[in-house]
């Protein structure tokens, strides 16, 4: 296995995500490998070659701003015609409920 070394952020137990895809990859590779070759001996095609590459991108920190969930909600919507400011939906109690809270506004970029 070819491992590229970078800059390691470890999670709240100080293990990194590279470690802990690694473990799990191998772990699942262990518990489906036997039933796979299993399979390939018994079936009349040929066995074929397999190679799997997996790029893991851990992300980072956002360069311009973060965008929140309220705001992607608000450019869905005023891309679909829907003004947030005035558009309420009910609950099962008959409350009126905004789309949108805390008057979120659509992204500019997208909208």
């Amino acid at each position: 296995m070819l491992t590229i070394l970078g800059q390691q952020q470890p999670l709240c137990d100080k293990t990194s995500r590279r470690d802990f895809l690694m473990i799990g990859g191998l772990a699942l590779g262990g518990l489906t490998l036997p039933t796979l070759l299993r399979a390939e001996s018994t079936s009349p095609a040929r066995a074929s070659h397999k190679s799997v590459i997996m790029i893991f991108l851990s992300g980072g920190q956002a360069r311009e701003r973060p965008v929140h969930i309220q705001e992607i909600y608000a450019t869905l919507y005023r891309n679909l015609g829907i003004d947030v400011n005035t558009a309420t939906v009910t609950d099962h109690s008959g409350r009126p409920h905004f789309l949108v809270d805390n008057n979120a506004q659509p992204i500019r970029e997208l909208a």
